[in-house]
Formats: C-alpha cells, structure tokens, sequence
C-alpha cells in the first residue's frame, strides 16, 4: 500500500529524450552506439593547452544549437544545464505522445531531475567578469541560472506542471537517484506522470581541472 492508503502503482517507462556528445535525439544515439562510435575528443570550449589532460565527451553546436529551440528572450535566462533539460523533456514528452499544455496547468505531472553541478560553469565565467568589471556586471538572472533547481524549475514553468517537483545533487549517481525518485512518486500516488533525468554543462577551466 502506498502513504495513502491505496494500491502501489506498477510503473512503466514510456517516452526517452537525449542531448549527448554522440547527437542530439534517441535516433543519432543509439545509431552511434550500435556503430561503437566514441563521443569523446579534445576539448574546444575553452583553451585546453594547461592542462594535461585535454578530451571530454563534449556536445557541439552541431549536436546542439540552442538558437533554434528557444526565443533569445528565452535563451538568455537559460543556463546550458537548463537549455539541455528542457531539449530532453520535450523530446521525452512527445516519444511518450503527451502534449501537456502550460495554459491548463497540472499538478498530475512531476518532475525528478539530478546534476552534480548545475549551471557551476556559467558561475565561473560570470565570475571572471565581476572581477574584470565590478557588481554592476553581475546579471540580474544569475542566481536563478545557476542554482541546481533552474532545471526542474524550467520545465515546470515551460510545460505548466505544477506536480511534484525536485532536483537532486548527488554527484555522478544524480541521474539514477532521479528516476529512483520519480519511480517512487508514481508508485505511491504523489503524481501520475513524471519527467525524470540529468544534465550536466560543467566545462569551463577550473571546473575542468578540479
């Protein structure tokens, strides 16, 4: 019996969504998995030459082109962590045929999101900038771009879910601990549908190198 009183619920997998190193979308990954192609190679996001070691399974603009999924009004307001996770979700939602609809919002539908690190990458760069320009540099949206939670908070925003929601940050078991979570929030009644998942944006130099 779930904390309610009712009949645990049997779960079921039913809509997959990606953005990695090997291409964005269920299609390209597993084409690239079954041709054992690799998704790692030499870092170009920043300059790689300090360190000793220089490859990363790294996603390129030609695996992922933020510009053509959200508005700029959007797009500046999204850490790439977030950028990734609304990329997934819908991808996720629409192999799943759901088509929730943010101007009927739902509290039937959850969210369960991990990362290690949320947007600490965009942190780094914009920390560079107060120490070259002073506070008045520091984006009023900083603090809502970095935290852990912008992701599961952008897509409940995005999609008008206003179920369970959580993000978890439990370093690289982040992604498993998430589906864990919303295994358990379908099972026990919290919610009917979930959106569960991880991202992670972490290249920049010192994050690199720690």
């Amino acid at each position: 019996m779930s904390p309610h009183g009712q009949p645990r619920r049997r779960v079921v997998i039913t809509g997959l969504g990606a953005v990695t190193s090997l291409g964005s979308g269920i299609a390209p990954l597993w084409a690239a998995m079954r041709e054992s192609r690799s998704g790692i190679g030499f870092v170009t996001r920043f300059d790689r030459t300090r360190f000793s070691a220089q490859c990363a399974a790294e996603i390129s603009d030609l695996h992922f082109n933020p510009v053509a999924l959200f508005p700029p009004h959007k797009l500046k307001r999204l850490d790439r962590y977030a950028q990734f996770s609304l990329a997934v979700s819908a991808e996720a939602l629409r192999d799943a045929g759901l088509r929730p609809d943010p101007a009927q919002p739902t509290r039937d539908m959850g969210i369960s999101f991990g990362t290690a690190l949320g947007g600490i990458a965009n942190a780094e760069s914009q920390h560079l900038r107060f120490l070259e320009k002073g506070a008045d540099a520091i984006p009023p949206a900083l603090a809502l771009q970095v935290f852990g939670g912008s992701a599961h908070a952008n897509i409940a925003i995005h999609f008008g879910l206003r179920g369970y929601c959580t993000t978890n940050s439990n370093s690289c078991a982040s992604g498993t601990v998430s589906v864990g979570e919303a295994f358990r929030a379908i099972r026990d009644g919290y919610a009917t549908t979930m959106i569960a998942g991880a991202a992670e944006a972490p290249l920049a130099p010192l994050t690199f190198g720690a």
